[in-house]
């Protein structure tokens, strides 16, 4: 019987594409992500991982939708946050959803979208 021959490791070659493609949105992610995590009190780490537990997944959830107002691509996002294309859909609509149910809320990721605004020179 003949082996087959082991898949190339993608992930890597895609990281590697992604951070030469995608350079300036990185810091961007980053500094979005980070700010979110810390006013929701969890860790930015756990903005990354797969649970689903109802706190770290909604400041995914508004990390990314403050992401895609920025514009920065969906593809960059789904690949920052360890997601498939699918799920960045459902969850632009529950921020969404959510930003338009609390007022405060609303006001906070505001005040983060502006912040980051790039100015024109």
């Amino acid at each position: 019987m003949r082996q087959k021959n082991p898949k190339p490791k993608l992930p890597i070659y895609i990281k590697k594409n992604r951070d030469e493609k995608y350079l300036e949105y990185h810091a961007l992610a980053t500094g979005v992500a980070e700010e979110i995590a810390e006013s929701f009190g969890v860790e930015p780490d756990e903005l990354f991982n797969k649970m689903r537990r109802r706190i770290p997944t909604m400041a995914r959830h508004l990390s990314m939708w403050v992401l895609d107002k920025l514009g920065v691509p969906r593809t960059y996002i789904c690949w920052f946050f360890n997601r498939d294309r699918t799920s960045i859909y459902a969850c632009l609509k529950n921020a969404e959803n959510g930003i338009h149910l609390d007022k405060t809320l609303k006001n906070y990721i505001r005040n983060v979208y502006e912040s980051r605004i790039p100015t024109k020179k």
